[in-house]
């Protein structure tokens, strides 16, 4: 049986404008672009599933990227 539970990711000020500075490069693809906002998003308090809605993408997909941001 699978447990989930919610795991808040909480970024330094560092990681917060690394993420940002993802956000604003043109030298990075817009799967990158999302995948920092995700992790954003999710550092801001935000619902996974309505993280999911913003970014265009499945929750499994959120909860992948959270996952691999986090280890």
């Amino acid at each position: 049986m699978w447990m989930w539970f919610a795991v808040l990711v909480e970024l330094t000020l560092d990681q917060r404008a690394e993420l940002r500075s993802l956000l604003n490069s043109d030298e990075v693809s817009s799967a990158v672009g999302t995948r920092a906002r995700i992790v954003l998003w999710h550092a801001e308090g935000r619902l996974k599933k309505d993280i999911a809605v913003l970014a265009g993408v499945s929750r499994p997909t959120v909860d992948l990227w959270l996952g691999r941001y986090t280890t």
